[in-house]
């Protein structure tokens, strides 16, 4: 019981990380006019999963 409260918790703590990189990275997108810092961090996340 523990361990699927535990776990589910975990999954809404990553999930909310995740987030704030990608709202970092559409800001710095907006900033730089540009879409590296999307792709960047999109790579960053798949080799973090």
């Amino acid at each position: 019981m523990f361990v699927e409260i535990l776990a589910a918790i975990h999954q809404e703590t990553l999930a909310n990380e995740l987030y704030i990189l990608f709202e970092g990275a559409l800001a710095s997108s907006k900033i730089f006019k540009e879409n590296w810092t999307i792709e960047a961090t999109r790579r960053i996340v798949e080799k973090l999963l």
